[in-house]
C-alpha cells in the first residue's frame, strides 16, 4: 500500500465533511426553505468544490509526470466513471427498481458532476502535458479559456468553474516553495478579503444559479458573477487550506478528518445518491430554531451519514472485485 500524506487526507476529510454538511442543511429542510440564505451554507458553497478540485490537481502532478496520457484517460475510467456506474445501477435497483442509459448518464455528468468534471479536466491537463511537459501550465490556461467560448449544456458550466481550481492545485508545486515565507502574510490577507467576500455574497454567485454563460442583456452582471464565484474559491481554499494545516494538528481531530479522507471517493457517490433520493422526505422546521438546525442538527446527521458509508467501503475493500468495481481499486 502507498504511504499517505496524513495532512492531505486531514483536508480531504474536512472537506468531504462540509460537503455532506452543506447537503444536510439542502435537502433535510421542507421543500419552502431558502437554503441558498442559509449563512453556513453560503460559507461553504463558496469554496467546498473549488478545495476538492484544488486537492485534486495537487495529487494528480505526480502521476502526471510517470504515466502516458493514454494510461492517465483509460486508468480514470476504470478509477472514476466505472465505479458511479455501478453504484448507480445499485442505487437504481433499490430506489427505483430500473435502469436506463439516459438515467446513466443524467447521473455522471449532473448527479456526480465533480466527478465527471474530475475526469474531463484530467484528461485536458494530461493531453496538455502530452503536448509540451515544459509549457503544459500554459497550454492547460489556454484549453480553459477555449472552454469558456462553449455554452453551458452538457454541465459544461461546472468544467469551466472547476478548470482553473484543477490547475492551481498542480501549479502549487511550483508556487509553494517561491511563497513559502511569506505563506502566514498571504494565508491572512486571503482570510481577511474572504471573510469581505462572504459578507457580500448574492444568491447569484452560485454556480447552481446563473451558471457560466452571459445572457443576452445581462453580460456584465454575469461576467461580475463568474469573477466574484472565482475570487471567493481561491480566497477560500487558501484560507481554509492555511488553517487546517496550521491548525488542526491535535490527534483527536487529525485521526477522525484523515479516515474521512481516505474514504472521500465513495462518501461523495453515496451521499449523493442518499440525498437526491430522500430529497422532502423529512420536511424538518427550519424557522422554530436555525441555530439548532445548521450548527447542531445538521452537522450531527453528516457525521451519521459519513460514519455509515465509511464502515460499508471498510467492508467492500475487503474483497477484490468489490474493491476494483466500487471503489476504483482505492484501499
Amino acid at each position: 500500500m502507498n504511504s499517505r500524506n496524513i495532512q492531505i487526507d486531514v483536508l480531504k476529510g474536512f472537506a468531504i465533511f462540509i460537503v455532506v454538511w452543506g447537503h444536510c442543511i439542502q435537502f433535510l429542510a421542507d421543500a419552502k426553505y431558502d437554503f441558498f440564505s442559509n449563512e453556513i451554507f453560503k460559507i461553504i458553497y463558496t469554496f467546498h468544490m473549488p478545495l476538492f478540485m484544488v486537492i485534486s490537481g495537487y495529487l494528480f502532478y505526480p502521476a502526471l509526470q510517470k504515466k502516458s496520457f493514454v494510461d492517465i484517460a483509460g486508468g480514470k475510467i476504470s478509477q472514476l466513471i466505472t465505479p458511479v456506474f455501478f453504484w448507480f445501477a445499485i442505487a437504481s435497483l433499490i430506489f427505483n427498481n430500473k435502469i436506463t442509459i439516459d438515467s446513466v448518464t443524467h447521473t455522471i455528468v449532473y448527479g456526480l458532476w465533480f466527478i465527471w468534471t474530475l475526469y474531463v479536466a484530467s484528461v485536458l491537463i494530461a493531453y496538455a502535458y502530452y503536448l509540451n511537459k515544459n509549457l503544459f501550465i500554459q497550454i492547460s490556461i489556454a484549453i480553459f479559456a477555449a472552454l469558456l467560448m462553449f455554452s453551458d449544456s452538457d454541465n459544461i458550466s461546472k468544467i469551466k468553474f472547476m478548470m482553473p481550481y484543477f490547475i492551481f492545485g498542480i501549479a502549487c508545486h511550483f508556487i509553494y516553495p517561491k511563497i513559502r515565507n511569506r505563506l502566514t502574510v498571504i494565508a491572512i490577507a486571503c482570510t481577511i478579503l474572504w471573510v469581505a467576500s462572504i459578507l457580500y455574497w448574492k444568491t447569484d454567485y452560485y454556480i447552481y444559479t446563473t451558471g457560466m454563460d452571459s445572457k443576452v442583456g445581462a453580460v456584465t452582471e454575469q461576467l461580475i458573477n463568474n469573477a466574484y464565484r472565482y475570487i471567493a474559491g481561491f480566497l477560500g481554499v487558501i484560507s481554509v487550506s492555511f488553517v487546517v494545516y496550521r491548525y488542526v494538528t491535535a490527534a483527536w481531530i487529525q485521526k477522525p478528518l484523515a479516515v474521512m479522507g481516505r474514504y472521500t471517493f465513495t462518501i461523495y457517490i453515496i451521499q449523493t445518491f442518499i440525498f437526491s433520493n430522500i430529497n422532502g422526505a423529512f420536511n424538518l422546521n427550519t424557522t422554530t430554531n436555525g441555530f439548532v438546525y445548521s450548527l447542531i442538527l445538521t452537522p450531527s446527521i453528516s457525521l451519521i451519514i459519513i460514519i455509515f458509508i465509511i464502515l460499508t467501503s471498510k467492508l467492500l475493500e475487503k474483497n477484490d472485485m468489490t474493491r476494483q468495481l466500487l471503489l476504483g481499486g482505492r484501499q
